[in-house]
C-alpha cells in the first residue's frame, strides 16, 4: 500500500503569509497532548454503530470514544466503524434512516487494513446539499474534538500528523439511482485544524437560527480559530498520512479536525457525476512539538504609517536562540544584503514587499514567515461631497472619506463603507481607522424645497387653429442636456427629441396620431451637474 506524504504549513500571523521555499527542516518531537489518539471505543459501545446526539436510539459519542466529542450540540452525527461492526454500517441503522429520512446511510467502505487500532470516525462535507462548490456555510460538514491534555502554548510551533482514509465502493450496494449515497471517497479533499481557547463550554450549543448541521466550525461558532489546512489526495482504499503544521496564536486548550471552510480551491465533483462522496475515514492523530522556536518577524521600530521619513525595522523574535547560526533576510523571496537579526527598511532602502528571515544551522534550516511591509497613510479628517451640501429635495447627496488601504470606516447610519448616499438632512459623522490613527469626522447636508425648472404640458389640441397645436416643454433656469421620448399606449415611440426647443405636433411617419393619452419620459441635467428623471402623460385632444 502505497503511503503518500502530503505538507502543507498556514501559519497565522499579524498580516499575511507566503509560501516557504524548500529550506524547511526543524527538528519535531512526539508530545502528549491528545488523549486515546487511535481513537478506541470503549466495551460496550458494540451496542450501536452510528454516533449521533440527536437520536435517542444511539448513545452520545462522547461515551463510545473516550477523549472525543462533537464540538457542536445537535450536529450532525458522525459515524463510527469498528471491528464490532466489521467496520461497515449495519442494515439496522441503515433502515432506521431510510424510515425517518427517506434516504438510507450508504457510505464508502473504510480501508483495510486501518493504520492504528480497532476503530476510525467517519467525516463528512457533503457539497450535494447546496450543489456549488463556493456557498460552503450551508454545506454540511462533520467535526470531532477533544480537549487536551495540555495546553498548547502561545507562539509555538507545532506540526500534527494524521491519517485519512479514501474509502471504495461497497460491491453488495443498491445500484445508484440518484437517491442512494453510497460512493467512492472523492479526491482531492482539504481539511483543516481548528482550536479553541476555552474549552469549559465545549461541547457548545447550536447557534440560533441554524439547524445543526450546516457550516464551518468557525463559521457556526467564532471562537474556533483555523489554525491549518492541508490538500489531500489518496487512491480509492489507500490511508494518506497528512501534515499541519502551525503555530499557536493564543494558549489553546482544544482542537477540532474536518473539512475545510473555503473548499473553492479543490475540484467540485456533483455526487451523481461518478458516485463519489465526500465521506472519509478518520485514524492516528499526533501532535508534534517543535525542539526550536519558530523564527517570529515584528516591528522593532519606526512603524508602518506613511510620512516623509517613513521606515520600519523588522526584528526576528528568536535571534537570541539562534545565535551563531547563519541568518539571511529576504524580499520577495530574493535575498538582500542583510545577515543579522534586524533589517530596516525605507521606502527608498527595498522599500515596499514581502520579507522573510530564514535561520540555517546543522540541525535548523527554516524561514520565518513573510511579512508584508508597506506605509499605510495618515488619515485627512475631511468628509468630500458633491459640490454643494444644499440640496433639493428629491436629490441625493454622496459622502465620501478616502482614508487609503487597509482603513475601516463607521458612520452614523452604521455603514461601514467608505461612502454613503444621504438624502435627508442632517449632521453626518463618520470615523476612520487605521494602524496609523484614528480620526472623526462630521458634515452638515441640508435639503430644501426646490421650485420647478421643468414645465411640461398635460394637454394639447392639434387642429391647426394656431392654439396649442404644439407639445413642448419649457424650462426655468439653464438645461445642460436634455432628452424626452413620448410613447403611445401601446408602447411605441412616436417621438424623441434632444432638442427642449423643439416640439411635438401629434404626427409620426407622416401620420398624425388619435386623440388620447400618451406617456412621456424626461431626463436632463442642471446646472450644478446633476441628472433628473421625470416622467408624466399628456392627452392629445381632438
Amino acid at each position: 500500500m502505497k503511503i503518500w506524504l502530503i505538507l502543507f504549513s498556514l501559519i497565522a500571523t499579524a498580516r499575511n503569509t507566503m509560501a516557504q521555499d524548500n529550506c524547511n527542516k526543524m527538528p519535531f518531537y512526539p508530545a502528549d497532548y491528545i488523549g486515546n489518539p487511535s481513537l478506541e471505543q470503549v466495551s460496550y459501545s458494540c451496542e450501536t454503530d452510528l454516533i449521533t446526539t440527536t437520536s435517542p436510539l444511539f448513545v452520545p459519542m462522547i461515551s463510545i470514544i473516550p477523549y472525543w466529542q462533537e464540538p457542536v450540540l445537535d450536529y450532525m452525527g458522525l459515524t463510527y466503524f469498528g471491528q464490532c461492526n466489521r467496520f461497515y454500517i449495519p442494515k439496522n441503522p441503515r433502515d432506521y434512516s431510510y424510515e425517518n429520512s427517506g434516504y438510507p446511510l450508504y457510505d464508502p467502505l473504510v480501508p483495510q487494513p486501518i493504520p492504528d487500532g480497532k476503530g476510525v470516525i467517519g467525516i463528512s462535507s457533503d457539497r450535494s446539499l447546496s450543489g456549488s462548490a463556493s456557498s460552503d456555510r450551508y454545506r454540511a460538514k462533520n467535526y470531532i474534538c477533544t480537549n487536551l491534555l495540555r495546553l498548547l502554548k502561545k507562539d509555538s510551533l507545532y506540526r500534527l500528523s494524521f491519517y485519512l482514509g479514501f474509502g471504495i465502493k461497497d460491491t453488495n450496494s443498491i445500484p445508484y439511482n440518484g437517491r442512494l449515497g453510497y460512493n467512492v471517497s472523492k479526491s482531492p479533499t482539504k481539511f483543516a485544524l481548528f482550536g479553541v481557547i476555552d474549552s469549559t463550554h465545549l461541547p457548545f450549543p447550536r447557534p440560533q437560527g441554524n439547524h445543526g448541521t450546516y457550516g464551518c466550525l468557525s463559521q457556526i461558532n467564532p471562537e474556533w480559530i483555523n489554525l491549518g489546512e492541508v490538500i489531500i489526495s489518496g487512491k480509492p482504499g489507500s490511508w494518506v498520512r497528512a501534515i499541519i503544521e502551525f503555530i499557536a496564536p493564543a494558549d489553546i486548550e482544544s482542537i477540532g479536525i474536518g473539512p475545510a471552510c473555503d473548499m473553492s480551491d479543490v475540484p467540485y465533483m456533483p455526487r451523481a457525476a461518478n458516485e463519489v462522496s465526500e465521506f472519509y475515514f478518520l485514524d492516528h492523530l499526533q501532535l508534534y512539538q517543535a525542539s526550536a522556536p519558530k523564527p517570529i518577524l515584528e516591528v522593532a521600530n519606526g512603524s508602518l504609517c506613511d510620512g516623509p521619513n517613513a521606515f520600519t525595522t523588522l526584528h526576528m523574535k528568536s535571534d537570541s536562540y539562534y545565535a551563531g547560526s547563519q541568518l539571511q533576510w529576504y524580499k520577495n523571496n530574493a535575498p538582500v544584503n542583510e545577515t543579522g537579526g534586524s533589517i530596516t527598511i525605507t521606502k527608498d532602502q527595498y522599500g515596499e514587499g514581502w520579507y522573510q528571515c530564514g535561520v540555517q544551522n546543522d540541525s535548523v534550516c527554516i524561514r520565518s514567515d513573510s511579512f508584508y511591509v508597506n506605509w499605510d497613510p495618515v488619515i485627512n479628517p475631511t468628509i468630500s461631497s458633491d459640490p454643494d451640501t444644499v440640496a433639493c429635495y428629491g436629490e441625493t447627496q454622496l459622502l465620501a472619506m478616502n482614508g487609503g488601504p487597509n482603513t475601516t470606516y463607521l458612520w452614523s447610519n452604521g455603514s461601514r463603507g467608505s461612502s454613503i448616499t444621504v438624502s435627508q438632512s442632517g449632521t453626518y459623522t463618520v470615523e476612520a481607522s487605521n494602524a496609523c490613527n484614528s480620526v472623526t469626522a462630521t458634515k452638515v447636508v441640508a435639503f430644501k424645497e426646490c421650485p420647478p425648472i421643468l414645465f411640461v404640458p398635460s394637454a394639447f389640441t392639434p387642429n391647426h387653429d394656431g392654439l396649442n397645436d404644439i407639445f413642448k416643454v419649457h424650462s426655468m433656469g439653464t438645461i445642460k442636456s436634455f432628452r424626452i421620448s413620448i410613447f403611445n399606449r401601446y408602447g411605441q415611440r412616436v417621438f424623441f427629441t434632444k432638442e427642449i426647443s423643439q416640439g411635438w405636433d401629434a404626427i409620426f411617419n407622416h401620420t398624425a396620431q388619435p386623440a388620447g393619452i400618451y406617456i412621456w419620459i424626461a431626463q436632463y441635467t442642471d446646472a450644478r451637474g446633476v441628472t433628473h428623471r421625470k416622467n408624466g402623460t399628456v392627452a392629445v385632444i381632438k
